[in-house]
């Protein structure tokens, strides 16, 4: 495959751009809002391409990707979806979280939580529940809520199935086995990597849920309560009990 086209252009894209038609696609395959995308040009196509125009380009699941390239979806039936993106209509997009047959561990900024049925538990609600497979030898099962800085829904875990709400993020760049949600530009809420098949981590978080406020990264969790810091965790593991954590 051509590094550059016949004008030159790399198929190199730039940040800013891709955050661009990010947050104008929705953040999801604008035809079926898979959470898997690649940039796509639509017209001009990537070979007459002078620069890359994030108003002329489309996130594709990989699935699209490849119809389009067969040429059994035209650019035409792209550029159509991308006036209407399938993840603004439902306003939001998600996948399946790959959890086995043995006790997920969850690790929240600096506490590790492992074999709890109810990892984190604010108040009268449980944050995060795990329980066993539907039926022997089926995977374990993860249920949960992030929210982001300003105390709205972020991304929200059912039974391994995890959704984004894409009208609450400013941007959401889902890169290998990692998702960021940021708020604003330079407010990143979510930074969380998945470690099949058996580990959650949230690297990074800037959350409030009822009165209280998450600050963590990949080994420290501060915790406060109306602008008061309460404690927090610091390489902290908690292991084989009813509730890991409550507040």
């Amino acid at each position: 495959m051509a590094v550059t086209n016949k004008h030159g252009l790399s198929r190199s894209i730039g940040a800013e751009v891709k955050r661009l038609i990010r947050q104008q696609c929705g953040f999801g395959c604008v035809i079926c809002c898979s959470s898997i995308w690649d940039y796509e040009h639509i017209d001009p196509t990537f070979e007459n391409a002078t620069r890359h125009d994030a108003t002329a380009m489309a996130l594709l699941c990989p699935n699209h990707h490849r119809e389009v390239t067969s040429g059994r979806i035209s650019k035409q039936t792209v550029a159509s979806h991308r006036k209407a993106p399938c993840s603004i209509n439902s306003g939001e997009i998600g996948s399946i979280f790959d959890l086995g047959v043995t006790t997920p561990s969850l690790q929240f900024g600096g506490l590790h939580i492992q074999g709890c049925p109810v990892p984190i538990k604010v108040g009268p609600d449980p944050l995060f529940e795990v329980k066993g497979g539907e039926e022997p030898g089926s995977p374990f099962r993860l249920s949960g809520n992030f929210y982001n800085s300003k105390g709205n829904p972020s991304l929200q875990i059912i039974d391994n199935e995890w959704k984004v709400f894409s009208n609450e993020v400013w941007d959401l760049n889902i890169e290998g086995p990692v998702i960021t949600i940021r708020d604003e530009k330079g407010t990143i809420s979510l930074c969380l990597r998945m470690d099949p098949p058996h580990r959650i981590i949230v690297e990074k978080l800037n959350m409030i849920f009822k009165n209280y406020k998450f600050i963590g990264g990949k080994d420290k969790l501060s915790i406060f309560r109306d602008g008061k810091n309460i404690g927090g965790f610091q390489n902290c593991s908690i292991k084989n009990c009813g509730v890991g954590m409550k507040l």
